[in-house]
Parts: structure tokens; C-alpha cells; sequence
């Protein structure tokens, strides 16, 4: 078996959709399994708010892909769509330097307590968030409590960087 050039095969059914975006994105359960592509010329900060629980179907299994495919000095947020303790993020990123042989290659970033914020800013002092970084979010819970599960692989300028500056709790 193996890989034989020359053979054509037709992918059928839905696709996951890649999108471009250096603007601010507002999600909705609807657009679960998009890969979302992030650019910004501008390096003006780019907002993602996730779904509010209350405002539509159930969200379990609800997930969305980011890449990033140009930093921004300003940074990528991401935001629970109602802060609080009824929300949060929960998971960890796997952190590498953007350039080998640093101190930050190979790092395991763990969520806290109370996460309500991510914040991918690559040049940031123990942040991430440099090119060909990825991350996937997946709500994991959707009755009164949401648990937005965190997975992924981010890159960073800092090649000091612990990650501290990535999971932000702002209540």
C-alpha cells in the first residue's frame, strides 16, 4: 500500500471552512469546525468572543480552530462570552520558541483557576503567540457551567517567556 502518485481522489460532504480574519469575530454555535486563519497588517488588536451559553442551542461539543498566520503587536484575545464564574477556560498550550535552543521550547502552559481571557501576543513578555502558533477551543459543558477546553501550540518571540501572560483571569 502506501502513497502511489498519479492517483486522484474526491473529498464529498461538509467541509470545515477556513476563514481569514484580521478583524474582530463574534462566534455562534454555528460556526463549529471552522478553521479560523489570523492576520493582521495593522497590528491593531484583534478580539474573539466566544459563544454566551443562554444565547442559543446547547454548545457541548461546540469547537473552533485558530491559526495564527501573522502576529499583531497588539495581540489575539479570546474571551468566554460572559466572564465570570459560570464560565471558563480550562487546558493547557504547549509553548515553543520561535526561534530552537531557547529556555521557552518545550514548555507545558496550564490554565488557572477562573480563566476568562487568552491573550496570544507574541513579542509580550511571557506571552506567545508568534507565527504558525495554533489553537483549538472545544466547550466542553454547556448546562449552567461551561468549561471551554484548551489545546494547542503556541510560539513566542520571548525567549525567556514561562507563558504567564497567556491565560488571563479578569474578574
Amino acid at each position: 500500500m502506501g502513497f502511489k502518485p498519479g492517483i486522484e481522489a474526491t473529498v464529498t460532504g461538509d467541509s470545515m471552512g477556513v476563514l481569514y480574519t484580521g478583524t474582530a469575530l463574534v462566534l455562534t454555535a454555528a460556526d463549529t469546525g471552522k478553521i479560523y486563519t489570523l492576520f493582521n497588517g495593522d497590528n491593531a488588536a484583534v478580539t474573539i468572543t466566544l459563544p454566551v451559553i443562554a444565547d442559543g442551542p446547547p454548545l457541548a461539543g461546540t469547537t473552533y480552530q485558530f491559526f495564527i498566520a501573522e502576529p499583531t503587536t497588539s495581540g489575539y484575545t479570546f474571551n468566554v462570552g460572559t466572564p465570570g464564574d459560570s464560565v471558563a477556560f480550562k487546558g493547557s498550550l504547549m509553548m515553543g520558541c520561535a526561534t530552537k535552543d531557547q529556555e521557552a521550547n518545550g514548555v507545558v502552559v496550564a490554565c488557572g483557576d477562573d480563566i476568562d481571557r487568552i491573550v496570544l501576543k507574541s513579542g509580550e513578555t511571557n506571552g506567545a503567540g508568534a507565527s504558525g502558533s495554533m489553537m483549538r477551543l472545544t466547550c466542553i459543558v454547556s448546562e449552567t457551567y461551561a468549561i471551554w477546553g484548551v489545546e494547542g501550540c503556541v510560539l513566542t518571540a520571548d525567549v525567556d517567556s514561562t507563558g504567564a501572560a497567556i491565560f488571563v483571569d479578569t474578574t
